[in-house]
């Protein structure tokens, strides 16, 4: 492999096929035919980097935790620090209060990332020109990922080409990658894609089907590998029905439209009235999108009603909740409405069915606010 060929598999075309290498791993007797697959689809330079890289990232698999998205030449990858043995080293730099560190002869950069990530300014210097690139790509992380929910291909495409251009005017620098999930979305090489993301902006509008989504992603893994991502420092937004699906749990209900928006507020108060499916777990709380500008209110109570002890928090129409390792922020122009069920004396169902509740806690939080994590 060679600079040239590492640039194509870092573009958005060779990042899809190594997603779909990754999808099935090569072995022993898929080699030959893998290898004249992709000899005949991108020539014989391209197709060969393709497969040593997916065969080197299967083997990286016991140094790294992030192999899935990293580069190796066979060199490299055998010369490379382990990355239990790289983090104590640079922890011990940090220990002795060094801020600086020159990493010479970085290699692929086992070393020069554990540095980094201990808080280091690290300077990475390698004679050979093609480790160097892939130390600088294995440090930079991966694409901005436009992560698009449909019913079908073309519908999600469509709306991530929206997100992709709207997030392109607000100021992105890089054009975004789109990666649709549909019902037909091969799970396991959509968790190997979003392995390799710097960033993911997850977006749908449907959360009847963004449920039956969500499904498919935890019967695959796929949700806790988006977890152990986004836990590992990734960057991820969520919008609409995919801001719903990041709690414990999620409404299955379309959103109301002017000609039923009345009887859904009053009737969602009612018990069973409410399709209530699992969500992603990314946050230990319910999220519900739009609830006053939407009148969900009652969905909100039914989340609380079927898991006692649960706490519900509603994102309005121009806010969003940022949270990071040590706290929980309230962006934008409007509010969240929390409901804590943790301290209620009541939660029954009347004779008529509607719920009755005491205690429960109701508040709000305006922007600006920040709740320090406990």
């Amino acid at each position: 492999m060679g600079p040239e060929e590492l640039r194509f598999l870092l573009s958005a075309e060779g990042q899809a096929v190594l997603a779909e290498l990754a999808a099935t791993p090569v072995s022993e007797g898929t080699h030959m035919a893998v290898a004249a697959r992709l000899r005949a689809q991108l020539g014989p330079e391209r197709g060969r980097a393709a497969l040593d890289t997916a065969l080197l990232r299967q083997r990286a698999a016991r140094k790294f935790s992030r192999a899935a998205a990293m580069m190796f030449t066979r060199d490299g990858l055998e010369q490379a620090t382990a990355e239990p043995i790289a983090a104590h080293r640079a922890a011990r730099f940090a220990a002795a209060g060094v801020t600086t560190v020159a990493d010479l002869g970085c290699g692929i950069g086992g070393d020069a990332l554990a540095l980094a990530g201990a808080g280091a300014a690290v300077l990475a210097i390698d004679r050979d020109r093609l480790r160097l690139l892939m130390a600088a790509a294995n440090a930079a992380g991966g694409p901005t990922i436009v992560l698009s929910a449909g019913p079908r291909q073309r519908a999600a495409e469509g709306w991530g080409r929206f997100w992709r251009n709207r997030l392109r005017n607000m100021g992105l620098a890089e054009r975004p990658t789109i990666i649709t999930l549909t019902p037909a979305t091969n799970q396991t090489a959509l968790a190997a894609r979003l392995a390799g993301a710097g960033a993911i902006f997850f977006t749908g509008n449907d959360a009847v089907l963004m449920a039956d989504l969500v499904a498919a992603m935890r019967a695959a893994g796929t949700d806790t590998a988006l977890r152990d991502w986004w836990l590992g420092g990734g960057v991820f937004l969520a919008d609409r029905a995919a801001a719903a699906a990041v709690g414990t749990a999620m409404s299955a209900e379309p959103t109301p439209t002017g000609g039923n928006v009345e009887y859904q507020s009053s009737d969602s108060f009612l018990a069973d009235y409410i399709h209530i499916r699992p969500g992603l777990g990314l946050l230990p709380a319910v999220v519900e999108p739009r609830p006053l500008y939407d009148y969900l209110y009652g969905r909100m109570v039914s989340h609380v009603m079927a898991a006692p002890g649960t706490v519900v928090v509603g994102v309005e129409r121009g806010a969003a909740l940022r949270v990071t390792p040590a706290e929980a922020a309230m962006i934008g122009d409007e509010a969240a409405l929390v409901l804590d069920s943790r301290y209620a004396a009541t939660l029954a169902v009347g004779d008529n069915d509607a719920f009755a509740a005491t205690w429960l806690l109701l508040d709000t939080f305006p922007p600006g606010t920040t709740l320090a994590a406990r």
